[in-house]
Protein backbone atom coordinates (compact mmCIF):
# COMPACT_ATOMS: atom_id res chain seq x y z
CA UNK A 1 0.00 0.00 0.00
CA UNK A 2 1.31 3.56 -1.03
CA UNK A 3 -0.56 6.73 0.10
CA UNK A 4 0.50 10.14 -0.76
CA UNK A 5 -1.49 13.26 -0.74
CA UNK A 6 -0.85 16.54 -3.37
CA UNK A 7 -1.15 19.93 -2.05
CA UNK A 8 -0.64 22.18 -5.01
CA UNK A 9 -1.84 21.04 -8.77
CA UNK A 10 -1.08 23.01 -11.72
CA UNK A 11 -3.96 21.18 -13.42
CA UNK A 12 -6.29 22.07 -10.88
CA UNK A 13 -5.25 26.06 -10.92
CA UNK A 14 -5.60 25.84 -14.77
CA UNK A 15 -9.11 24.35 -14.90
CA UNK A 16 -10.43 26.57 -12.14
CA UNK A 17 -9.12 29.73 -14.24
CA UNK A 18 -11.51 28.48 -17.44
CA UNK A 19 -14.33 27.77 -14.86
CA UNK A 20 -13.89 23.88 -15.61
CA UNK A 21 -13.72 21.49 -12.62
CA UNK A 22 -15.60 19.33 -13.90
CA UNK A 23 -13.80 19.01 -16.95
CA UNK A 24 -10.76 18.85 -14.88
CA UNK A 25 -11.71 16.17 -12.86
CA UNK A 26 -13.16 13.97 -15.45
CA UNK A 27 -10.46 14.56 -17.97
CA UNK A 28 -6.97 14.67 -14.86
CA UNK A 29 -8.24 13.42 -12.03
CA UNK A 30 -10.01 10.45 -12.82
CA UNK A 31 -7.10 9.03 -15.54
CA UNK A 32 -4.65 7.71 -12.53
CA UNK A 33 -6.29 4.58 -12.21
CA UNK A 34 -6.14 3.63 -15.43
CA UNK A 35 -2.88 4.55 -15.88
CA UNK A 36 -1.83 2.97 -13.52
CA UNK A 37 -3.71 -0.66 -14.43
CA UNK A 38 -2.07 -0.07 -18.00
CA UNK A 39 1.45 -0.37 -16.52
CA UNK A 40 0.64 -2.60 -13.54
CA UNK A 41 -1.94 -5.54 -13.39
CA UNK A 42 -3.64 -5.78 -10.00
CA UNK A 43 -3.20 -2.65 -8.87
CA UNK A 44 -5.52 -0.12 -7.60
CA UNK A 45 -6.09 3.22 -6.48
CA UNK A 46 -8.23 5.17 -4.66
CA UNK A 47 -9.02 8.75 -4.50
CA UNK A 48 -10.68 10.37 -0.97
CA UNK A 49 -10.14 14.03 -2.43
CA UNK A 50 -9.15 15.83 -4.90
CA UNK A 51 -8.50 19.37 -4.22
CA UNK A 52 -10.81 20.13 -7.84
CA UNK A 53 -13.98 18.71 -5.92
CA UNK A 54 -13.28 21.19 -3.28
CA UNK A 55 -10.82 19.12 -0.73
CA UNK A 56 -8.33 21.04 0.52
CA UNK A 57 -5.58 18.65 -1.05
CA UNK A 58 -5.82 15.16 -3.48
CA UNK A 59 -4.58 11.98 -1.85
CA UNK A 60 -4.33 8.73 -3.01
CA UNK A 61 -4.31 5.16 -1.97
CA UNK A 62 -2.04 2.64 -3.97
CA UNK A 63 -2.94 -0.82 -3.59
CA UNK A 64 -1.69 -4.14 -5.12
CA UNK A 65 -4.66 -7.37 -5.79
CA UNK A 66 -2.70 -10.64 -3.84
CA UNK A 67 -1.25 -12.85 -6.66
Amino acid sequence: RLRFHIDRCSYADLYRSRGQEKIGVAFSCRRDEPFAKAFMAGVNVEQSTTILEGGSRCEFIYTLEDR
